[in-house]
């Protein structure tokens, strides 16, 4: 198991990120990872401090006005409402662009 590297930081995505009792996280990267190849690697307590002073101070307001956004836009959009992960399919209404 191995740290992560500085990029590598932009590619996880916040659920990723869940921790038991505030301590590390350590879980697996996949195609961020060096020459694409899967690898397990170890959070620490540290970065993932300051992920939760994010969700908790300034995320919300970010969410807020994405959805402001998406909701205005939603005609344009593809929405997603069932992903069938076994088929690899996503189920759903609006426009598909490929």
């Amino acid at each position: 198991m191995t740290g992560m590297r500085k990029r590598e930081w932009s590619t996880v995505l916040l659920p990723e990120l869940v921790r038991p009792s505030g301590g590390a996280a350590e879980f697996t990267l996949q195609a961020c990872a060096k020459y694409g190849r899967r690898r397990a690697v170890y959070a620490p307590v540290g970065p993932l401090d300051l992920v939760d002073t994010f969700m908790l101070l300034e995320r919300a307001g970010i969410v807020e006005r994405s959805a402001l956004r998406l909701a205005r836009r939603h005609r344009e959009l593809f929405v997603v409402d069932t992903v069938d992960e076994h088929r690899g399919r996503l189920r759903g209404g609006g426009r598909w662009r490929a």
